[in-house]
């Protein structure tokens, strides 16, 4: 599992998380199913990204990026970054919605 965690770390780094967000959307004291659900929506959100943008560039700014017509215009990392899992559910479905257009 600490692979994955650091997987989903970098992920966060890449995506332009400061080791604040980083601690909140990853937090040390949360039970070891509620941290695998967190490492495993993230890597779905970067499967999802994979899958709708061929340029890194693109993929990776997505993240730190508003959208006007989804996330009630705040950019998808700022919303991850309340710590709340469903949150970053939403963001996961969202993301996923995209892929299925």
């Amino acid at each position: 599992m600490t692979k994955t965690v650091e997987q989903a770390s970098e992920l966060l780094k890449i995506w332009g998380a400061t080791d604040a967000q980083r601690n909140i959307i990853l937090p040390d004291d949360i039970s070891h199913t509620e941290l695998e659900a967190r490492v495993n929506t993230l890597l779905s959100i970067q499967e999802s990204l994979d899958l709708l943008y061929p340029n890194s560039d693109t993929r990776h700014s997505f993240m730190a990026s508003k959208h006007k017509h989804m996330f009630d215009n705040n950019k998808p990392l700022a919303v991850i970054s309340s710590g709340s899992l469903d949150a970053l559910r939403e963001v996961q479905q969202q993301i996923r919605s995209l892929v299925c257009i």
